[in-house]
Order: structure tokens, then C-alpha cells, then sequence
């Protein structure tokens, strides 16, 4: 390695670390505080809205993979204030999908 060569290591708390050639350790700060945001970025919720040909309205949240059950229904919770019905609920690798209905959601 030449003299300002630097290897670094991501580990899955998003925590770096660099390691010159001269053994010194650094926290990197906001390389650490850039990749917690990224990875809320991509634990954040989505709601897509499925309009029936009989004019009922459906709902599909996804939730990212790393976010318990608990957010998705917190969402739900949120487009159905009234209270929702759950269709389906799965959990892939990288995000998890709750499928619902609101009682009173129609389109207009």
C-alpha cells in the first residue's frame, strides 16, 4: 500500500472504520451519519392506492424489511382512521407488504 492508501470497513451498524498504513484508527463521522440516514431512507413506508372497477378503494403498504410489523400497521392505521381490514400481509427480503381495505374508502 502506498503512503495514503486507506482501506475501509462498513460493518452493518454503519459504523466506519479506516485504517491507514500506519495503523491509526478514525471514526468517520459523517461517512457513519450519512449511511444511518440512507438506511432509514430505505426503512421508510409506502402507500399505494388500488382503485376496484366496483369503486372500493384498496391500499398497499410496503415497509422496509428491517421495520417490524408494527410500523406497516401504524401506517395502515393512519390511511384507514376508522379502521382497516388486512387482506394479505408477506415479508420478503427486502421489504414487507401489508394489503388492506377501509370500510368506507371509496372513490369518488
Amino acid at each position: 500500500m502506498g503512503q495514503n492508501d486507506t482501506f475501509c470497513l462498513v460493518a452493518a451498524s454503519t459504523i466506519v472504520l479506516c485504517r491507514n498504513e500506519h495503523g491509526k484508527i478514525k471514526m468517520l463521522i459523517k461517512i457513519a451519519v450519512a449511511a444511518f440516514l440512507i438506511s432509514l431512507m430505505t426503512g421508510c413506508t409506502t402507500t399505494q392506492e388500488i382503485r376496484r372497477p366496483d369503486g372500493k378503494v384498496d391500499y398497499v403498504i410496503a415497509c422496509g424489511a428491517s421495520l417490524g410489523w408494527d410500523i406497516c400497521y401504524h401506517k395502515a392505521n393512519q390511511v384507514c382512521p376508522e379502521g382497516y381490514t388486512t387482506k394479505s400481509q408477506d415479508a420478503g427480503f427486502n421489504r414487507k407488504e401489508l394489503f388492506i381495505s377501509c370500510p368506507s374508502a371509496t372513490h369518488k
